[in-house]
């Protein structure tokens, strides 16, 4: 019964290689018939690509891969994986120029128990423009890149800043003032009568279509001078309390009657739709100038009576 030693010296390790093992000289063969595989269609720079040998059939066992290779290119080269007849390698290869991928020296066992040594046979690897433009290797910079400022590029901000700053000023003192147009108080006396002017012309020429709106015109030129004169918000508040606060202040009986007439009239032909006649017309419009001189009076007595306390 045969004993074989087997003997790995390399089992997924990593082998090394260099140009600079040019004084090793190979005395064993090349062993034409292993049979590799290799896909060289897709190399990149320091990406791994596979390689397998598988050893003839007289060889039995595979015992040593020497480590004394030639590489004529950078290369990294480590066994993935080891069988008593194959050998799969990954290799990585950073050349810049196409170059023969390095053949392994092996030491082997064949079928009648001797010791063979050869080495595997060895084919191109091929480096292109391609490859060494599309790898994926980032270079770093080996010093940082300092940034040298131009003193004139900060001369030329400054007086960018300054020609900017001169326009915003110079803007604001030119720029010419508003005039601020004094609003002159309302004088209620006056603006009611311009208004009772303008009615009292409408009157005689009334319509189907103008008749409502005069009175809606002439209760509003009421209910503001009220509002201005006897009772705040008269113009916004309904006849019955603006009635009810006249009672309140105490008006003059004369002016409550007035003022309740008025207002209950233009209530009439606004919601009622009462069509009055001339003379009614006639009617109500001679009150409201009456109503105006009425408060007028007694505002004018209000303030000779505080003269004269004064």
């Amino acid at each position: 019964m045969k004993i074989v030693l087997l003997v790995f010296l390399i089992s997924k390790s990593v082998l090394s290689f260099s140009q600079e093992n040019t004084n090793l000289i190979p005395v064993a063969p090349t062993n034409n018939e292993v049979v590799f595989e290799v896909n060289l269609s897709n190399i990149q720079l320091g990406k791994p690509f596979e390689v397998s040998y598988k050893m003839p059939r007289s060889i039995m066992q595979i015992l040593e891969i020497g480590t004394n290779i030639v590489a004529l290119g950078d290369t990294d080269i480590e066994v993935s994986n080891l069988s008593p007849t194959s050998i799969d390698l990954s290799v990585r290869t950073y050349a810049l120029q196409s170059y023969p991928m390095p053949s392994l020296l092996i030491t082997a066992l064949d079928l009648n128990s001797n010791t063979n040594i050869f080495y595997t046979p060895s084919f191109l690897i091929p480096i292109t423009n391609d490859l060494i433009s599309n790898t994926n290797i980032t270079l770093a910079d080996i010093e940082p890149i300092y940034y040298v400022w131009n003193h004139l590029w900060t001369i030329l901000l400054l007086v960018f800043l300054l020609v900017i700053l001169g326009v915003v000023l110079a803007t604001q003192y030119y720029k010419p003032k508003e005039k601020v147009v004094e609003e002159k108080p309302i004088d209620p006396y006056v603006l009611a009568k311009d208004k009772l002017d303008k009615l009292e012309k409408q009157k005689s020429t009334l319509t189907e279509e103008t008749y409502k709106e005069f009175f809606v015109e002439l209760s509003e030129t009421i209910r503001e001078f009220l509002s201005y004169t006897k009772i705040p918000l008269a113009l916004e508040m309904p006849t019955r309390e603006v009635v009810q606060m006249m009672k309140e202040q105490k008006t003059d009986e004369d002016l409550q009657e007035n003022i309740t007439f008025l207002l209950r009239s233009t209530d009439r032909a606004k919601y009622a739709k009462q069509i009055f006649s001339s003379d009614r017309i006639e009617e109500v419009i001679i009150e409201s100038y009456k109503m105006v001189k009425m408060i007028k009076r007694q505002e004018d007595k209000e303030n000779a009576d505080e003269l004269r306390k004064s």
